[in-house]
């Protein structure tokens, strides 16, 4: 399966892992997943971790997720912290997605490691 919707009990936050190719289906999937747990756990934080990703979908279906945020309920005190793939793609959507995330008033941020996501988290935002 290309997708895994998680919650990291020691750790406090959401985990949203990214495999093979992923259709923008999996990626709604997921989402919805994540809202459910955050409802549940009251937490706020999502690693997006797509470094095992090699193929996704596409910028018109990325964008037209992150503006259906509010509608399917993503809470805005949400923070994202998005993964790049590691196999070079020229369709890296992290700096996208982390732009159209903070135009909606969603704090969105890509790394390079799933590490620096995760510390970024543990930060509240101040690195």
């Amino acid at each position: 399966m290309p997708e895994q919707t998680e919650y990291v009990g020691e750790k406090g936050f959401i985990v949203i892992t990214y495999t093979g190719k992923v259709t923008i289906e999996e990626v709604r999937e997921a989402t919805a997943k994540a809202i459910v747990i955050q409802k549940e756990k009251q937490t706020y934080q999502v690693v997006i971790d797509t470094s095992d990703m090699t193929a996704g979908p596409s910028i018109t279906e990325m964008w037209a997720l992150v503006e259906s945020y509010p509608k399917i309920g993503a809470p805005r005190q949400t923070r994202l912290a998005a993964v790049r793939p590691k196999a070079p793609d020229k369709k890296d959507l992290t700096g996208f997605f982390e732009v159209m995330c903070q135009n909606r008033c969603y704090n969105a941020k890509g790394f390079s490691t799933r590490e620096a996501a995760e510390e970024w988290l543990r930060s509240d935002g101040k690195a």
